[in-house]
């Protein structure tokens, strides 16, 4: 009973298996086939975005170079102005803005009181050399309306070697004065700021990247300062493009954007808003609002400055080596001594590198289109040339029936006509050439001997 039921059962899956098999075959092939499809044009898609928005990818390597390119410094004194010339003129505190109600507008202009309130080169006993030499710095002094009068260091070439007989030598000289100090006001002496050589100094946090190179050089110290390099080139992309060009500065492109802002939002400059053609303030209005913009830096952001930030960039960090006090023969002596240098020649560079190109986008197209739809070059060749032949052929034929007309018609009936006739005529042939080798076949069996029994 039980092998009857399967063969029952085995017999009846059989004929649904014949019924229906095929249905089923093309079925499942036409499922997968479209599977795979959908996941291809997923990963071309993918692939296509890639290529059109690549991907960024960061290598770091340590490089010994030849040559070293050493940062500018910019040295503040503190306090930044002289208090008997601010009490000369009724303010307590440069920064506080009430004071400058009871400051005399019509005795004196801004740039007249900056220039005698503020700190020159030679009050400073300024003496600076790179690689043992004066001749190799150039000095550039400019105005800045917290720290007064500040003098940056510029380097003229570059050096071959390492050490601190190599790199900068700076001595400063401050002569006492007597100020009403805070808690809060910090050690007498030098503020230097590290900062790239194509990047002037601002006195603003928010545009001064390199806020945390702040040395503090204290009065009658000596202060040894090794640089730490490290060197970026950026990729120039579609939606975030590079300025190529080494002179490229993009902090000196946003500060003086924001200037020009901030000038024409008020009407008048200060002097330590440099290159813009708008007079000085000259009344306290305009004046406190000045103050209050540029210290608040209450501007537009970075983007409607419209600066490119540039593709090579070089980001230089100080570490304190040595902090003493500073031995001479003078005494109650207020000099200061500064040496900032490499200790080696060894720089880390961070490249950046489009992380997907052409070549992994064939890769990547030959992987999926080869893996799940079983494609090759030159199956791809023999799919192209059979949609062209079948192009082509659909655009002849109509042509072919449209220049023969009905006289290739009428040929093609008179043909088949004439292959009908031949073909009735082959056959009759046939069945009287068969009856003939019958009649044949008669004949020689009557005149054939027949067979005799033989008696011995």
């Amino acid at each position: 009973m039980l092998r009857f039921a399967m063969a029952v059962n085995c017999s009846f899956l059989t004929s649904l298996w014949q019924k229906f098999g095929g249905r089923v075959r093309k079925l499942v092939r036409f499922s997968v086939l479209l599977a795979c499809t959908v996941v291809v044009i997923i990963q071309l898609c993918e692939c296509f975005s890639k290529l059109f928005s690549p991907p960024i990818s960061s290598h770091l390597r340590v490089v010994v170079n030849q040559s070293m390119t050493y940062p500018a410094i910019t040295i503040c004194r503190y306090p930044s102005y002289k208090p008997d010339v601010l009490q000369k003129y009724n303010l307590q505190s440069v920064r506080t803005t009430s004071d400058w109600d009871d400051f005399p507008y019509d005795e004196i202009t801004l740039k007249e009181f900056w220039n005698e309130s503020t700190y020159r080169v030679e009050e400073g006993y300024f003496l600076s050399a790179l690689s043992a030499f004066q001749h190799h710095v150039q000095i550039k002094s400019a105005y800045y309306l917290i720290w007064g009068q500040c003098h940056t260091i510029l380097p003229l070439i570059q050096t071959t070697s390492s050490g601190k007989g190599s790199g900068y030598s700076v001595m400063l000289y401050q002569k006492e004065v007597l100020y009403n100090r805070s808690e809060n006001d910090p050690e007498e002496g030098w503020h230097i700021f590290v900062h790239p050589a194509t990047d002037p100094w601002t006195e603003t946090t928010h545009e001064y990247t390199g806020e945390d190179e702040n040395l503090l050089l204290a009065v009658g110290e000596e202060l040894h300062v090794r640089i730490g390099v490290q060197e970026y080139h950026l990729v120039n992309k579609a939606d975030d493009h590079c300025n190529a060009s080494l002179d490229h500065s993009y902090e000196e492109c946003q500060h003086m954007c924001k200037m020009r802002q901030l000038v024409n939002k008020i009407g008048c400059s200060g002097p330590w808003i440099p290159e813009v053609d708008v007079p000085l303030c000259n009344e306290y209005e305009t004046m406190k609002n000045l103050m209050k913009y540029y210290i608040n830096n209450l501007t537009c952001g970075s983007p409607c400055c419209n600066c490119i930030r540039p593709c090579h960039s070089l980001q230089f960090v100080p570490y304190i080596v040595k902090r003493q006090p500073m031995v001479t023969t003078e005494p109650n002596h207020r000099f200061s001594q500064l040496y900032l240098f490499y200790n080696s020649r060894m720089v880390q560079v961070a490249e950046e590198h489009l992380a997907y190109d052409w070549s992994l986008f064939l890769s990547d197209l030959g992987g999926s289109l080869g893996f799940l739809l079983g494609l090759s070059v030159l199956g791809i060749i023999g799919i192209v040339e059979r949609l062209i032949d079948l192009l082509y052929g659909s655009l002849q034929l109509p042509a072919q029936v449209k220049t023969s007309g009905g006289r290739q018609l009428g040929l093609n009936s008179n043909k088949d006509s004439d292959e009908h006739m031949d073909c009735i005529c082959c056959r009759a042939e046939e069945k009287s050439l068969s009856l003939h080798n019958m009649e044949t076949m008669k004949c020689k069996s009557k005149l054939s001997p027949q067979p005799h029994d033989t008696k011995y």
